[in-house]
């Protein structure tokens, strides 16, 4: 990747000979940015023809810069620039950190969002709507999938605004399948799924999920797990721990998002159909014991 200078650079813009590209979100380019900067985000699908309204020329020499501190985004945007047929793309070496470092001045507002509203609400209701439950079982040769809906739920948080607990409860009449397309066919599948070889959703209509530890653990990076649960399930009239790591924080909207990723074993709450622990000679109809799902929550 070629690099340009902090030095370089600002003569280069001096004399307007190239264009300089923020290749960061929009908010941090409106808290801070290189003067003269035009702002096209690499991690936007629009990166490419934003840039190509900008810098039709492909011949112009162009200069990206990103926060530096090892960050990979202005070499993507050098990789994506250049696949594009632009002839003349650098790198600043160092990207914003190197800029600040070299004693030149920031344009911008210099607001970045709170990490956390001040002062954070105590409780927040889940956005039924928007969140969702995706479900996968298996077998030993194929596997289904499809969604749950969320009736209703509540996230509790301490004073610092850290998710400290809550409850959800889960739709087990709302069983659907994503992965077979023929409507007659998911049907028969929905119907085997609530009937009473698995969830008998007509005797139990409601899941009930309550986290009863929430704890903060250090991520390995962004949007890794940040937060160990410890939380009760209660499946067909079942109660049992189950352990959930999550990721969880502020959406760009404000309101708290979470996801997670885990699975559970079915036959702790009652759902035998198909268990190779508890039937012999199943063949074909030998079912996972282990049901994974994917959870998205939305709540404010």
């Amino acid at each position: 990747m070629d690099t340009i200078g902090s030095d370089l650079l600002k003569t280069s813009l001096d004399a307007g000979t190239v264009v300089l590209i923020d290749v960061l979100p929009e908010f941090s380019f409106n808290a801070e940015h290189i003067s003269g900067a035009k702002n096209a985000a690499v991690f936007e699908m629009a990166f490419l023809g934003k840039v190509k309204e900008l810098v039709p020329d492909l011949n112009q020499a162009i200069v990206v810069y990103d926060t530096g501190d090892g960050s990979l985004a202005a070499k993507d945007a050098v990789t994506k620039l250049t696949a594009a047929g632009y002839t003349s793309v650098r790198a600043l070496d160092g990207g914003l950190a190197s800029w600040k470092a070299s004693g030149e001045s920031l344009a911008g507002d210099g607001i970045f969002p709170a990490a956390t509203p001040d002062p954070f609400p105590t409780e927040l209701s889940v956005n039924t709507g928007d969140s969702v439950i995706r479900w996968t079982g298996r077998n030993l040769a194929n596997q289904h999938f499809g969604t749950l809906k969320i009736a209703s739920g509540t996230l509790t948080f301490d004073e610092g605004g850290m998710l400290s607990g809550g409850e959800i409860i889960i739709d087990m009449g709302s069983i659907g399948v994503d992965d077979i397309k023929d409507e007659s066919l998911a049907g028969v599948l929905i119907a085997h799924l609530v009937s009473d070889d698995f969830f008998e959703a007509d005797k139990y209509p409601t899941a009930q999920l309550v986290l009863d530890t929430v704890e903060a653990t250090a991520p390995i990076s962004n949007g890794s797990p940040n937060l160990a649960i410890q939380a009760t399930l209660t499946l067909k009239d079942v109660s049992a721990p189950i352990e959930i790591q999550a990721v969880g924080g502020l959406a760009a909207d404000g309101t708290f998002a979470a996801q997670a990723s885990f699975e559970f074993d079915r036959t702790t709450w009652n759902v035998l159909y198909g268990s190779g622990k508890l039937y012999q000679r199943l063949g074909m109809h030998l079912v996972n014991d282990f049901i994974a799902l994917d959870v998205r929550l939305l709540a404010g």
